[in-house]
């Protein structure tokens, strides 16, 4: 089974987040930084999409979306540096009050509440702190 665009629509409308699909409806492919181009270029190209790989692009879509929430709430002026697959990645603000332990304890104790099954977190590198520095300028 697969799609429409008027289907995706009608599913998003009556789950009450007709927002989340913008991605992949537009008839520009739109970059949000979450998994939907792809998907826009093959519902523009083929003109459905199949059931089973928009259920899994929605039920990531949603779990990002609890987790980027998590993420700028418990560190403000927490960044978003793009996803490759269901692998995300920040970069998170230092400051006096948030030690490498600190962020550790606070992911760890809503690990299972956001249902992250692994992550890390690492200092910046000098070479990344080099080419942010390059990149500003």
């Amino acid at each position: 089974m697969s799609l429409t665009r008027d289907m995706i629509i009608l599913i998003a409308r009556n789950f009450g987040n007709e927002d989340s699909i913008q991605t992949i409806i537009s008839s520009k492919p739109i970059s949000d930084g979450v998994f939907g181009e792809q998907l826009a270029e093959q519902l523009i190209r083929d003109g459905s999409l199949p059931l089973r790989i928009f259920c899994e692009w929605w039920l990531a879509k949603q779990k990002f979306n609890v987790i980027d929430s998590f993420i700028l709430a418990s560190f403000p002026g927490a960044i978003f540096n793009g996803c490759n697959g269901l692998s995300v990645k920040y970069q998170l603000p230092y400051g006096e009050d948030s030690s490498l332990a600190d962020i550790f304890g606070h992911l760890e104790n809503n690990r299972k509440k956001l249902g992250i099954e692994d992550y890390s977190i690492s200092q910046a590198t000098l070479e990344t702190i080099f080419n942010d520095f390059a990149t500003a300028e």
